[in-house]
């Protein structure tokens, strides 16, 4: 009796699964990391464009120019004077090394409160009194809707009850002063915007769904923002 077995997937359907993996674990790691976004150094992207006009200068002039093979007799050197001098470096790579670095010194004196820490939290936390936070992003994106969602229906109820008091003003017999047709005029005013105020709440919200659907969760991280 032959057992059934999946047929081998085929080039392209292993780059689509990979691609579908990277693009989720790229999703979570920005929804992670949203709160505290990495900006780079100011002065980098110049450094970067120096090093490119530099290398583009020698390879124009020979062809087999290496920017890197030239600056590794430098490298050495720098790293032997980031502290100051060549002496003191070497004799923190040996502290190191030897494990008699102040916070190795300091770390066995520190161990056993450490430990302590560690057996007060773990009772805490088998007790009760201590409770993880864990992040859910499937219910922060949930909360993030509902909150859409509820604005563009605040923002509907008060364009209809503008748009409401606007016309029974204007159907009224005391709708015909100055002040009345400026009234008159704001509410209807006031109608339009709050009305396109919620329908660019509502489209926002069709965003993230069809966002979802598909597995990109940037508009997320725009709304966060």
């Amino acid at each position: 009796m032959a057992l059934d077995r999946a047929s081998p997937m085929t080039r392209a359907e292993r780059d689509k699964m990979r691609m579908q993996t990277m693009q989720e674990i790229g999703n979570e790691l920005a929804a992670v990391a949203g709160d505290k976004p990495f900006r780079y150094p100011q002065g980098l992207p110049f450094v970067l464009r120096a090093f490119n006009a530099l290398e583009g200068v020698g390879k124009a002039l020979d062809d087999n120019y290496d920017v890197s093979r030239i600056a590794k007799r430098y490298i050495k050197y720098l790293i032997d004077l980031r502290d100051g001098s060549t002496a003191l470096t070497a004799w923190k790579k040996t502290q190191q090394k030897l494990g008699w670095r102040p916070k190795d010194l300091a770390s066995v004196f520190q161990s056993p409160r450490r430990v302590t820490q560690v057996y007060e939290t773990l009772s805490k936390l088998e007790s009760g009194e201590l409770q993880l936070r864990v992040r859910a992003l499937e219910l922060e994106r949930a909360m993030m809707r509902n909150m859409i969602v509820q604005r563009a229906s605040l923002l509907a109820l008060l364009s209809c009850a503008s748009l409401n008091l606007g016309t029974m003003l204007a159907m009224g017999a005391q709708g015909t002063g100055v002040f009345a047709g400026f009234l008159r005029r704001s509410l209807f005013g006031s109608a339009a915007f709050f009305g396109v105020k919620a329908l660019l709440a509502w489209r926002k919200f069709q965003q993230l769904q069809k966002g979802e659907a598909e597995g990109n969760y940037n508009q997320y991280l725009l709304e966060a923002r």
